[in-house]
């Protein structure tokens, strides 16, 4: 039996009885105090078990009266992981009926456990954990291509990002893409182009187990830098110049989780661009094109994410 504090008048007639009940059965009874019950009750069970295990004791048993005109009766079986709660109504009945009444409750529910039985229910399972989730903040890397023009079909580049994640289905982005310089020429003109450029987007993200699906779009701005060389003698050299372009990228991500903190992707976007132009030089007999940039440029890539925090 568990009794907190010290001895008092009830305990120490709850502990008589019961050990009254119990003297012709072949088991030893025992008064274990301690300071104090935990507040709720799988605080208490827990601390039952223990005082089990430090005693050896096959069961224990405590009662709550701080119910008026209620005793409320735990018995625990710590090695089948059951308890038994009675509720002994005691209203007009004396202090020696409520102990008697209990001690009859420990006796019948020892002699089941003798007899091979079980008492009360299992304690409910602890609720299953968490699913582990990615962090709020994402690290991207990838490599992608575009389809520049009819003179410079396929660009290329590194793309570096950094991602927000304010909820499970949202996903705020910046990238800036580490695209290699080229050239475009023809018999008169060779043209170095150098892109620049920065997105900056919103996402929506759909996951189900370790496949995730992201559609969204990205605002774009990129600066570019170009310069042009003279093969022929009648067109003129142009010094370096730059300019900037803007649109919207739409895009869609397939991605594949190994583990939740990890990710490999593909996706496809299109840089639609609203202030493309052509690239032209002058020369003695009038301008000469050297690129018409398409305005609605297709880019794939193909990267890893980390997650963070």
């Amino acid at each position: 039996m568990i009794a907190p504090g010290k001895a008092d008048a009830v305990s120490e007639d709850a502990s008589a009885a019961v050990k009254g009940q119990l003297s012709d059965l072949p088991v030893s009874f025992q008064v274990v105090r301690i300071d104090s019950w935990p507040p709720d009750l799988p605080s208490q069970i827990g601390l039952a078990r223990s005082v089990a295990r430090d005693t050896r004791a096959s069961t224990v048993f405590w009662v709550d009266l701080s119910v008026p005109d209620q005793v409320f009766l735990y018995l625990s079986e710590p090695g089948g992981g059951r308890t038994l709660v009675r509720n002994i109504e005691s209203r007009g009945e004396r202090t020696e009926g409520r102990v008697e009444a209990m001690a009859v409750i420990v006796r019948t529910a020892v002699t089941a456990l003798l007899e091979g039985g079980e008492i009360g229910v299992h304690a409910p399972p602890p609720p299953p954990p968490e699913p582990e989730r990615p962090g709020m903040l994402e690290a991207s890397v990838s490599y992608g291509l575009s389809f520049y023009s009819d003179e410079a079909l396929l660009v290329h580049g590194a793309r570096i990002g950094a991602s927000v994640l304010p909820a499970e289905w949202a996903r705020l982005f910046a990238a800036y893409r580490i695209e290699v310089p080229f050239r475009i020429e023809n018999e008169q003109v060779a043209m170095d182009i150098s892109p620049h450029p920065l997105e900056i987007g919103f996402a929506i993200r759909w996951r189900y187990g370790s496949v995730t699906l992201d559609g969204g779009a990205a605002f774009l701005s990129d600066w570019i830098t170009w310069s042009a060389s003279p093969k022929s003698d009648d067109v003129l050299a142009t010094s370096p110049k730059s300019r900037w372009r803007g649109g919207i990228s739409p895009f869609v991500l397939l991605g594949w989780s190994p583990v939740v903190f990890s990710m490999f992707y593909i996706s496809v976007s299109i840089d639609a661009l609203i202030n493309e132009k052509k690239y032209v030089v002058r020369a003695g007999g009038g301008d000469i094109e050297v690129a018409d940039p398409w305005s609605a440029r297709p880019y794939f890539q193909a990267g890893v994410a980390l997650s963070m925090l």
